[in-house]
């Protein structure tokens, strides 16, 4: 026997089949559809790492508890210095002091000690931003700036300036609070502005109160004000040596990545002049470059011809690339030390600056350092403030590279070096022996890869345990197949122009704005501001040159880039800063699409300077994007699969999309799941096992074969790609109809889920209802509430202001639904003048919501969420035969977990009879009787195919209603062609069996 397993992995799904090509015999195929190892929501596609997800919660939730510890800190420390009250009496009038007329008053005059105590805990609310050094060139100054919504850093800097005003409090001061044009919160500040201030304030106030402000008091005030600890190390994250396991990666601005970096690239050169043809450089000129290269940033191939003394007619195979990278840490720090002095220093002198600029975060401590230990001039401490060393790490440890490079340095190249020094480059070569299963993957930081690496696992370890281990292997690639040559020539050409722009850029970045080393990003930046017509598509303002880079626009993922993962150009384009943060996650369609004339504007600039783009602006929907995305996660997790399969069978083969999809169609497969011949049925789950069988059955004269064909133009026929046996078609369909999906179901003890929702409630006596009832609320900005959410405001006043306001925009108030309430609060709304003449603006209100299962979070505290998503639901029988369900929520089978208490609570307090529980992704056979199932014969698709379901949804209303959907629907709706599709029932007209399924879709009864 000499199976051929075939496997189309999928990010979410596996397809499989085993097929025996000598007796040609369809042994058994199956599909396994799981989680993404991302959080997906349906509505828009959006995705998130889970990991991200949690860590992004648990960040905020550490920032706002170190928040408050430094407002405990702060509290305390002016109590004992007499600057805080202790009475609540005291305390209201303590914050009844505004912080900005005492921070001004007390730049000149004397303030009493609660006054300054108010100034000093008005700075630790907000104590401005500061940047790490490593970021700080594009951070400090640059960022935030130019915004609408939110005023930047430089635009403060210089209303300071030309207003002639002292501090940043001064200058606050001096806006007026009702002043429509200008306001004092909503921009961002920097963390020296506030030192700057807190320095000036306490140094004419203690000689004032010389006891109460002495220099430790101040220093103690100080730390407790702007302290900040240091960014944890990341240590930990980097990943291990390609060779050296046990190793981790070398950063890439390391001396001996950059230097084996140069080497490679040097034995990669092959000359063709004269009567040298396609040879390598000589020991002398391989040594030459090294030095040359060892102290340059880069070079290009004209400067390399001259230096080796070759004709200009020379070709040198790597030319294309147009550069040679050199030593680039070492060409910054030359100009830092001057290339004397460097020159003279020894390698562990050289190693010590490297390691000093590479782990120091403190710009200000190492300009010290480097004046008193290196003596640094201030030309050095200049050029010292411009060093950018390149970031990420290489694919090798020291260990690895200490061992290839004196190989690399005879002239061999990287793969024959590593092979002299004990390393065998091949993935083959390097498994000794092959494992009789698959065993633990290795870990993978792209979670979708790693996710799909797990379950590929289980289901190539379960057909070894029923089939045995396959003789071969075949993976399906999402790669394209050969392209005609006309096309490669011309994707070459615009390939080389591309790079000789980008080029070009970089030389006017650095001749213009004096930029040292123009990355990646200013490039991108620039070619996108020549897209797009050197106009901020989204707000139509005009972007010059200089604006380009201040920080006031940056580029932006049309689609966003968490809902698509798509990183490229075609997604990109510039945005003026506060729109950006404006429009957020969304799509323009879902961000500009409500208000009909922005809308239009925004397509109309697309569409005459970025044509091409247009498409991506109109798009309501994700469906291109999810599947570009997905395709290439599958390009990626095939390679890693296919090196992963390797461990246990030495024939691994791996093929392309394109080929299958071909003969799909000539061996009229489409038509086992499709009513339509031509097409495939993507709404059936066992496509992927029809995939599957195609591909173990494409040998390699096929794709060459289809390849070929492909490369010219021609059509392939039957006659050319016949039918693997006679009556194949017949097996195929047998085999793919006797198919039950295998949904995998997470069995965890413990609930995990986000157990609330993230808006916090309060619950209040209505004052303005005749019965006083208890209603929630909640309150939101203004500008972000919904019509419905307007009819809901709670306070009879201001609803009434807010409905005049949308009167004078033409809103009709009267009809049920209100019409793009938002466009009438662009500008600032205020309540009518009271009595004491005073102009208040509503900025937020409170509006009443409905909800019968609010959650206290606290006792004796104000704030209540609203349940998140049902965990599951328990089935009981009463004696006369019908049935009621109990639906529990994850925050509730949360707290059971704590308590120690069993999450299914399979007894009821009345005696009934317990059924089964229920919860996401169970399977439950409708409308059969266990009595009547032989589970020792494996029941298939054939016996229970039209009776399978899996639980989509549990509703805790009244009826509580169980959606579930037919274990081949691979959509969410039933009314595609495809039947039974999705069924609702409750708990008394469920009539069913739950059952348990196996990665190769094997039932069982799941004993519950």
């Amino acid at each position: 026997m000499a199976n051929t397993l075939g496997l189309d992995i999928g990010s979410n799904s596996i397809g499989w089949a085993i097929v025996d090509k000598k007796s040609k015999e369809i042994i058994g195929t199956g599909v396994r559809i799981f989680q993404e190892g991302v959080n997906r929501r349906v509505q828009g596609g959006k995705e998130n790492s889970k990991n991200a997800e949690r860590r992004e919660a648990r960040l905020m939730r550490r920032q706002y508890f170190r928040k408050h510890l430094r407002k405990e800190r702060l509290i305390n420390l002016l109590k004992k210095m007499e600057m805080y009250p202790k009475s609540k009496t005291d305390i209201i009038k303590f914050f009844k002091i505004d912080p900005y007329d005492v921070r001004t008053k007390g730049l000149t005059k004397k303030l009493e000690p609660f006054e300054i105590g108010r100034a000093l805990y008005h700075m630790i609310e907000r104590r401005g931003f500061k940047s790490n050094r490593k970021t700080q060139g594009s951070d400090e100054g640059k960022i935030f700036d130019g915004m609408e919504s939110v005023v930047g850093i430089t635009t403060t800097q210089k209303s300071i300036q030309d207003g002639g005003f002292k501090t940043l409090g001064e200058y606050l001061h001096s806006i007026k609070m009702d002043n429509d044009k200008e306001r004092r919160r909503g921009r961002y500040t920097l963390r020296s502005m506030y030192q700057f201030e807190f320095d000036t304030i306490l140094e004419k106030q203690k000689t004032y109160h010389k006891n109460m402000l002495n220099e430790k008091k101040i220093e103690q005030l100080r730390d407790a004000i702007f302290f900040q600890r240091k960014l944890k190390s990341q240590k930990s994250k980097i990943g291990n040596c390609t060779f050296e396991p046990k190793k981790q990666r070398a950063p890439k601005s390391s001396f001996i990545f950059q230097e084996f970096r140069i080497l490679e690239d040097l034995t990669k050169i092959r000359i063709t002049v004269g009567e040298r043809h396609d040879s390598p450089l000589t020991d002398e000129e391989r040594k030459l470059m090294f030095e040359e290269l060892n102290v340059r940033g880069k070079m290009n191939y004209k400067i390399f011809k001259k230096l080796l003394k070759l004709p200009e007619e020379t070709y040198i195979n790597l030319q294309e690339s147009k550069v040679l990278y050199g030593n680039s840490t070492a060409y910054q720090l030359i100009k830092v030390f001057g290339k004397k002095r460097w020159l003279e220093m020894s390698d562990d002198e050289k190693e010590n600056s490297w390691h000093t600029l590479h782990f120091s975060d403190d710009q200000e401590w190492l300009e010290e350092y480097a004046s008193k230990i290196w003596n640094l001039d201030s030309d050095g401490i200049k050029n010292l403030r411009k060093v950018s060393f390149e970031k990420d790490y290489g694919r090798l440890s020291r260990k690895a590279m200490n061992k290839i490079i004196p190989f690399m340095e005879k002239g061999l190249r990287y793969d024959e070096a590593a092979k002299e020094a004990g390393y065998h480059h091949s993935v083959v070569e390097r498994y000794s022996e092959l494992a009789p299963r698959l065993p633990e993957p290795e870990k993978i930081r792209n979670p979708i890869v790693q996710q799909a690496l797990y379950e590929s696992r289980r289901v190539v370890n379960a057909i070894i345990d029923e089939y045995g281990k396959p003789d071969e292997f075949v993976i399906e690639i999402a790669r394209e197949m050969k392209i005609p040559k006309k096309l490669r020539e011309k994707m070459f050409f615009e390939n080389k122009q591309r790079q000789e722009k980008a080029e070009m850029i970089r030389e006017k970045l650095k001749r213009q704005l004096k930029f040292d080393n123009p990355s990646r990003e200013d490039v991108q930046k620039y070619l996108l501001w020549e897209e797009c017509g050197k106009i901020c598509p989204y707000t139509g303002k005009k972007i010059s040159f200089t604006n380009l880079y201040s920080g006031e626009f940056e580029i932006e993922h049309i689609i966003p880039y968490s809902r698509s993962l798509n990183d490229s150009m075609a997604n990109k384009t510039l945005c003026h800063k506060s729109e950006n943060q404006s429009k957020h996650n969304k799509t323009p369609f879902e961000a500009y699409s409500a208000n009909e004339k922005l809308y239009k504007k925004i397509l109309e600039r697309v569409t005459n300077y970025m044509p091409r783009k247009a498409r991506l602006f109109k798009q309501d929907e994700l469906d291109d994007d999810f599947i570009s995305r997905q395709l290439n996660d599958t390009r990626y997790i095939s390679k890693e699969v296919s090196k992963y399969v390797k461990s246990i069978c030495d024939k691994v083969r791996v093929i392309s999309g394109g080929t299958t999809s071909r003969l799909r169609g000539l061996w009229g497969l489409h038509s086992i799941l499709s009513k339509e011949h031509n097409e495939k049925n993507r709404d059936d789950h066992r496509h992927h096992a029809v995939d599957a069988l195609v591909i173990a059955l494409t040998t390699q004269g096929y794709a060459q074969k289809m390849s070929s064909y492909h490369k010219y133009d021609v059509t392939p026929n039957m006659e050319k790609f016949p039918e693997p046996w006679k009556n194949f078609r017949t097996d195929a369909e047998k085999s793919i109809n006797s198919i039950l999906i295998s949904h995998r179901k997470l069995e965890r003890a413990e609930p995990r889920g986000q157990l609330h929702e993230e808006t916090f409630y309060g619950k209040i006596v209505d004052s303005h209802d005749e019965e006083k009832k208890e209603v929630f609320v909640v309150k939101k900005p203004l500008g972000v509430i919904t019509p419905n959410e307007i009819k809901n405001i709670i306070d009879p006043a201001v609803k009434k202001t807010v409905y005049y306001r949308l009167e004078e925009h033409g809103v009709d108030t009267s009809k049920d639904k209100l019409l793009k309430p938002k466009e009438a609060f662009v500008k600032p709304l205020y309540m009518p003048r009271g009595k004491d003449g005073r102009k208040t603006q509503i900025k937020s209100v409170r509006i009443k919501v409905a909800s019968s299962n609010m959650i206290q979070l606290y006792d004796g505290v104000n704030k209540f969420v609203r349940p998140g998503s049902n965990h599951h639901i328990v089935i009981f029988e009463k004696k006369d035969g019908t049935r009621i369900g109990e639906v529990v929520s994850l925050y509730d089978a949360a707290q059971r977990y704590l308590k120690r208490e069993p999450v299914i609570r399979k007894t009821h307090n009345d005696g009934l009879k317990f059924i089964m529980s229920l919860s996401i992704n169970d399977l439950v056979l409708l409308d059969v009787d266990e009595k009547t199932i032989d589970w020792n014969d494996t029941p298939s698709q054939e016996s229970f195919g039209t009776q399978l379901y899996r639980v989509q949804k549990i509703n805790a209303t009244r009826a509580k209603n169980i959606t579930l959907r037919h274990h081949t629907v691979s959509i969410l709706v039933a009314d595609l062609g495809i039947k039974p599709g999705l069924v609702n029932k409750t708990p008394n007209s469920l009539n069913g069996i739950k059952v348990k399924i196996s990665p190769l879709g094997r039932l069982s009864p799941s004993h519950d």
